[in-house]
């Protein structure tokens, strides 16, 4: 009886790996395609796929910084400092956020370009 339920919690485990790789490479799918649709100024196509990386994986910073990208296009820049200091939050270190906050939070510049990440 406890050779079988070693077996089921290792295959139980190889399978919750599994599921982790998949979902990080269905993340990295979407934010890979989200820069892909921004880049060609399909803005709501990769607004779509970033709410799916969120969906999947909300404790990364990236989609986060995207979709503050896109607020920052639409004209809501507090919106997007929002979302940049969401992303911020989830990682300290995320410098495409901390970036983006800084560029957007100077005085009398005009922007400039946001970093994808």
């Amino acid at each position: 009886m406890s050779e079988t339920k070693g077996r089921s919690s290792t295959s139980s485990r190889g399978s919750a790996r599994a599921d982790a790789s998949d979902v990080t490479i269905r993340y990295a799918d979407h934010i890979r395609r989200a820069r892909e649709r921004i880049a060609a100024r399909r803005f709501p196509a990769a607004w779509a796929d970033l709410s799916r990386a969120v969906g999947l994986d909300p404790e990364r910073p990236d989609a986060f910084n995207l979709l503050g990208v896109l607020k920052e296009i639409r004209g809501d820049r507090l919106g997007a400092q929002t979302l940049w200091r969401v992303s911020l939050d989830l990682d300290p270190r995320y410098t495409p956020a901390r970036d983006n906050l800084a560029r957007s939070t100077r005085r009398n510049t005009g922007f400039g370009s946001p970093c994808l990440g």
